[in-house]
């Protein structure tokens, strides 16, 4: 998986130019992923870097500047509290079920 996000690296640094490609900070923030997913490589067994996994999960960061994507993690935002409060009601309808099982089944 590191690798293609080498390539990746390499195709945009040739098609930008090291100037254009500079100028972006998610380019900067790709060579981090890449070189920690290298690091990651090398030190495998010896220390744990599951931390540097979920720098590659962020990758999906660059797909904010869409407006779009940007509508849609604002919506999926604004949506929290309501999920809450339903989570709250199913968990105690979980608990309500389990302690109505118990009764039925153990006396």
């Amino acid at each position: 998986c590191n690798t293609i996000f080498a390539f990746e690296l390499f195709l945009r640094v040739v098609g930008l130019g090291f100037s254009l490609w500079f100028s972006d900070w998610l380019n900067y923030f790709d060579l981090l992923v890449v070189v920690f997913g290298y690091i990651e490589f090398g030190l495998n067994g010896s220390v744990s870097v599951s931390g540097f996994r979920a720098l590659r999960l962020l990758k999906l960061c660059k797909l904010v500047k869409s407006a779009h994507v940007r509508h849609i993690a604002r919506v999926i935002l604004n949506a929290i509290p309501y999920l809450a409060s339903i989570t709250v009601i199913f968990v105690l309808y979980i608990f309500m079920a389990t302690l109505i099982g118990m009764q039925i089944l153990f006396g």
